[in-house]
Protein backbone atom coordinates (compact mmCIF):
# COMPACT_ATOMS: atom_id res chain seq x y z
CA UNK A 1 0.00 0.00 0.00
CA UNK A 2 2.78 2.16 0.45
CA UNK A 3 3.23 2.60 -3.35
CA UNK A 4 -0.11 3.83 -4.02
CA UNK A 5 1.22 7.48 -5.04
CA UNK A 6 3.61 5.99 -7.58
CA UNK A 7 2.28 6.60 -11.19
CA UNK A 8 4.44 4.22 -13.06
CA UNK A 9 3.05 1.31 -10.74
CA UNK A 10 -0.30 2.22 -11.41
CA UNK A 11 -0.18 2.08 -15.11
CA UNK A 12 1.77 -0.99 -15.12
CA UNK A 13 -1.45 -2.51 -12.66
CA UNK A 14 -3.63 -1.32 -15.46
CA UNK A 15 -2.02 -2.47 -18.58
CA UNK A 16 -1.52 -6.17 -16.94
CA UNK A 17 -5.52 -5.83 -16.71
CA UNK A 18 -5.81 -4.83 -20.70
CA UNK A 19 -2.96 -7.39 -22.08
CA UNK A 20 -2.45 -9.86 -19.73
CA UNK A 21 -3.41 -13.79 -21.60
CA UNK A 22 -3.41 -15.72 -18.03
CA UNK A 23 -6.64 -15.20 -16.42
CA UNK A 24 -5.51 -15.67 -12.77
CA UNK A 25 -2.94 -13.23 -13.07
CA UNK A 26 -5.24 -10.69 -14.75
CA UNK A 27 -7.55 -11.19 -11.95
CA UNK A 28 -4.75 -10.62 -9.29
CA UNK A 29 -4.05 -7.32 -10.95
CA UNK A 30 -8.05 -6.12 -11.00
CA UNK A 31 -8.00 -7.41 -7.21
CA UNK A 32 -4.56 -5.11 -6.41
CA UNK A 33 -6.37 -1.90 -8.39
CA UNK A 34 -9.40 -2.61 -5.85
CA UNK A 35 -7.12 -2.91 -2.70
CA UNK A 36 -5.05 0.27 -3.55
CA UNK A 37 -7.98 2.28 -4.48
CA UNK A 38 -6.19 3.30 -7.73
CA UNK A 39 -8.71 5.96 -9.29
CA UNK A 40 -6.20 5.83 -12.58
CA UNK A 41 -7.87 2.91 -13.44
CA UNK A 42 -11.32 3.14 -12.93
CA UNK A 43 -12.08 3.62 -16.69
CA UNK A 44 -10.09 0.41 -17.04
CA UNK A 45 -12.28 -1.60 -14.61
CA UNK A 46 -15.57 -0.11 -16.26
CA UNK A 47 -14.22 -1.62 -19.79
CA UNK A 48 -13.66 -5.04 -18.15
CA UNK A 49 -17.18 -5.06 -16.54
CA UNK A 50 -18.83 -3.96 -19.78
CA UNK A 51 -16.86 -6.28 -21.74
CA UNK A 52 -18.26 -9.06 -24.03
CA UNK A 53 -16.23 -11.15 -26.64
CA UNK A 54 -15.96 -7.86 -29.08
CA UNK A 55 -13.65 -6.19 -27.19
CA UNK A 56 -9.84 -6.38 -28.31
CA UNK A 57 -8.86 -7.36 -25.19
CA UNK A 58 -11.17 -10.45 -24.75
CA UNK A 59 -10.60 -11.34 -28.50
CA UNK A 60 -6.89 -11.46 -28.46
CA UNK A 61 -6.71 -13.23 -24.96
CA UNK A 62 -6.71 -16.80 -24.10
CA UNK A 63 -8.83 -16.59 -21.20
CA UNK A 64 -11.84 -18.74 -20.87
CA UNK A 65 -15.44 -18.53 -20.18
CA UNK A 66 -15.20 -18.63 -16.58
CA UNK A 67 -12.09 -17.02 -16.69
CA UNK A 68 -13.37 -13.54 -18.44
CA UNK A 69 -16.37 -13.74 -16.05
CA UNK A 70 -14.33 -14.40 -13.01
CA UNK A 71 -12.25 -11.54 -14.47
CA UNK A 72 -15.71 -9.17 -14.73
CA UNK A 73 -16.72 -10.44 -11.33
CA UNK A 74 -12.97 -9.08 -9.96
CA UNK A 75 -13.70 -5.72 -11.49
CA UNK A 76 -16.85 -5.00 -10.13
CA UNK A 77 -15.88 -5.81 -6.91
CA UNK A 78 -12.77 -3.66 -7.01
CA UNK A 79 -15.07 -0.80 -8.72
CA UNK A 80 -17.07 -1.03 -5.39
CA UNK A 81 -13.60 -0.68 -3.23
CA UNK A 82 -12.44 2.07 -4.72
CA UNK A 83 -15.90 3.65 -4.24
CA UNK A 84 -15.74 6.57 -7.17
CA UNK A 85 -19.40 7.69 -7.85
CA UNK A 86 -18.63 7.89 -11.52
CA UNK A 87 -19.09 4.29 -11.90
CA UNK A 88 -22.31 4.26 -10.46
CA UNK A 89 -23.69 3.90 -13.52
CA UNK A 90 -21.44 0.95 -14.56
Amino acid sequence: LKHQSNPQLMMQLVSHVLHESDGTLAIVAVQIIGKLKLYSGVEVLQLVVKADNRLIVFQQSHLTEDQKLNLRRSAILALGQIGEQRVIPT
